[in-house]
């Protein structure tokens, strides 16, 4: 299975702007997540992956971006296999806080399973 079968980016700038504009917040240990369903049954789960600039240098921005589209990827990917989870449409953004990388994998997997089961029980 690939990335693609389960989200897609999110990439229009307008889209970008109602989530954080409009949106609702879920607050969690280790990352933040601002979300918005959308009423199109066309789009299905498009995910921003919003690492902030004060992280520095640019090198260890693109590991935080690398680690959390894996951590999701598997996350749903287990939710789907083990529960049958039915995605929504739905954009989000996930805001990673400062040292998430530093956080075992078993409990970013944890943390993000917690967040798309919140997500898609609403």
């Amino acid at each position: 299975m690939k990335q693609s079968d389960f989200y897609q980016s999110l990439k229009k700038k307008s889209e970008i702007q109602e989530i954080f504009s409009r949106g609702k917040i879920i607050k969690s240990t280790n990352l933040l997540i601002k979300y918005r369903y959308i009423n199109s049954e066309s789009y299905g789960v498009r995910v921003l992956l919003a690492v902030p600039s004060r992280i520095r240098p640019v090198v260890t921005r693109n590991r935080y971006k690398r680690v959390l589209r894996h951590v999701l990827f598997e996350a749903i990917k287990s939710e789907v296999a083990q529960n049958g989870l039915l995605l929504k449409a739905l954009s989000f953004a996930i805001i990673p806080r400062p040292g998430y990388v530093k956080v075992k994998y078993s409990e970013k997997i944890r943390e993000m399973k917690k967040i798309i089961c919140t997500l898609m029980a609403s």
